[in-house]
């Protein structure tokens, strides 16, 4: 019996079942035993004779209900499941040899006064999927990416996903949770994950940069400074681009600034061969300059 099917049982009779055999066992089969207090019987696989009372309601299931309505047709899925209730109706009220009595009746007078009741919230279906964190300190899941401490880069975790949260798992341990995101291609991130170098940069913004560099003068050299591009809020900054040994001015320095936050530098030797043409600068926009379109050499 598949962990869809328990669940479909469980629903209609509107009770927990206590024992429940099994012929494969799964994370999500042990999870809903566990939610539901049901204790799991195993099989062996290719064993019908392990779980005959099952087997025998499959084959009674097949005569009294496909055999019946194989002839007919239905136009919607509420007429086919009316059917389907009819004869499952029929078949619980029968007699049966050897006991005297219906389904029905041994339901009432045996099974329901022995269950238990079902649990305050209903089962949430889950699946677990198994990643390796990558060097940006993140997982993918579904084309999302989510945050676990930096501290686990190339470890192995296992991840629980449902219609709304994500939890990650390390050795047995939660390690991180998350809100589900459909979102393709984007990051999810705690900032406690992150190392504190980009927990630092993390906060910088074109806006915020922009805003220090008109409240300083800047006087660089080659091996004095450099600038990193902001590339997500996720994995920090990435790219830089140099200066010439010649000192920039303030103007220069924000225009190299707001270029270099929107570009890719391959490398910061092309820096100098693309100087900033002087039609890029306004001198009268306070300081803010469009961005000019400067490329590595590559």
């Amino acid at each position: 019996m598949s962990p869809n099917t328990f669940s479909a049982c469980r629903g209609h009779f509107n009770m927990s079942i206590r024992t429940l055999p099994l012929s494969g066992l799964t994370v999500v089969a042990l999870e809903q035993a566990d939610h539901y207090g049901c204790v799991v019987l195993p099989t062996r696989i290719i064993k019908p004779r392990d779980k005959a009372k099952v087997e025998v309601a499959v084959q009674i299931v097949e005569r009294f209900v496909l055999a019946k309505l194989r002839d007919q047709r239905f136009f919607s899925l509420a007429e086919l499941n009316a059917a389907i209730r009819d004869c499952v109706a029929t078949i619980n009220a029968k007699v049966m040899k050897g006991f005297g009595q219906s389904r029905a009746e041994l339901l009432e007078t045996i099974d329901r006064p022995a269950l238990g009741a079902l649990p305050v919230t209903a089962y949430a279906y889950a699946e677990w999927k198994r990643a390796r964190v990558a060097p940006d300190y993140h997982i993918e899941i579904g084309g999302h990416y989510y945050s676990v401490s930096s501290t686990l880069i190339r470890e192995l975790v296992d991840a629980r996903i449902t219609g709304t949260t994500v939890e990650i798992f390390h050795k047995g341990c939660r390690i991180a949770c998350h809100v589900f995101s459909a979102v393709k291609h984007r990051h999810t991130t705690i900032p406690s994950h992150m190392p504190s170098a980009h927990r630092r940069y993390a906060a910088w913004t074109p806006a915020s940069l922009t805003q220090s560099l008109q409240n300083r003068t800047w006087s660089a050299t080659s091996n004095s400074w450099s600038i990193l591009r902001q590339s997500s809020s996720a994995t920090g900054f990435s790219g830089r681009a140099r200066t010439n040994s010649r000192p920039l001015s303030n103007a220069r320095s924000v225009a190299y600034c707001c270029a270099s936050n929107v570009t890719h530098w391959r490398s910061g030797r092309g820096v100098d061969a693309h100087r900033l043409r002087s039609a890029h600068l306004d001198s009268s926009a306070n300081g803010l300059f469009p961005r000019p379109i400067l490329r590595g050499t590559g």
